[in-house]
């Protein structure tokens, strides 16, 4: 996945995405909030400035060439509901909660914001369908992939091995506290994107990684990844980037 800079704004993009679908993990540079929000804090609810967070907003947009008004955002809870997107979310309107968010309108932008969560990106090029998914841990565990896939199925008759997906960057291993409560019991003891240009044919390849990763509490990109299998997805690719301790690397991604 090449990392690019455009204004001062770095982001990454996966290569089989490119010319189907705008899309961008979003670094954590090339913003105006100044510390400890330093600097493009896409975040409204971390005590920023509102007008800085605004303006964050339109730069990251203006970078990939959309307007800030296609924005649709959700307040990510860490659950499993899904929110459709069919027209952009109004700013006077109060935020839907979910964690997957999924359009098929060209007007519409997603956005979501990462932290330690795995951001899943999702695309049908067969029915020009896009989603979001923030999985943390618990929603991981409880299956917010799986309702994002099967809400895709049941609305734009999607069907999974079809797609193309990747995981985003998330909380690295070595910096995350081991837990066994990230895995069901079952397996103890044993992580800016928009559809208007969105072509409309079949994936030219099969996505796929090498090797299965284990999956354990410390590695949630991994654990994410591990799922795909039981979703009916190709093995998803990542972007191999983390969000911590390197505090350059993306936190935001718009879709």
């Amino acid at each position: 996945m090449p990392f690019q800079t455009n204004g001062g704004i770095r982001f990454f993009q996966f290569d089989s995405f490119r010319g189907r679908v705008k899309h961008a993990f979003l670094a954590r540079l090339g913003g105006v909030s100044p510390a400890p929000w330093r600097s493009l804090n896409l975040g409204g609810t971390v005590g920023d400035e509102p007008q800085r967070v605004q303006e964050n907003r339109r730069l990251a947009f203006s970078t990939l060439g959309l307007d800030l008004v296609s924005l649709f955002d959700v307040w990510q809870v860490h659950g499993v509901e899904v929110a459709i997107a069919d027209t952009p979310r109004r700013l006077d309107t109060p935020r839907q909660r979910a964690d997957a968010i999924l359009s098929n309108s060209p007007s519409v932008t997603l956005l979501m914001r990462f932290a330690d969560c795995v951001p899943v990106l999702l695309f049908d090029p067969i029915h020009a369908v896009i989603g979001m998914v923030h999985a943390g841990w618990m929603g991981t565990v409880n299956g917010t992939l799986r309702a994002a896939l099967n809400a895709m199925q049941e609305r734009y008759g999607s069907q999974p091995g079809a797609l193309y997906s990747g995981i985003g960057p998330s909380i690295g291993p070595d910096t995350t506290m081991r837990s066994d409560r990230m895995l069901p019991r079952r397996s103890r003891p044993g992580s800016v994107l928009s559809p208007r240009n969105a072509s409309r044919h079949a994936p030219g390849g099969s996505i796929s990684t090498s090797g299965r990763p284990t999956a354990t509490g410390s590695s949630r990109q991994g654990y994410v990844r591990s799922k795909s299998p039981d979703c009916a997805l190709p093995a998803i690719p990542t972007t191999g980037f983390r969000t911590a301790p390197n505090m350059a690397a993306p936190e935001g991604s718009a879709r």
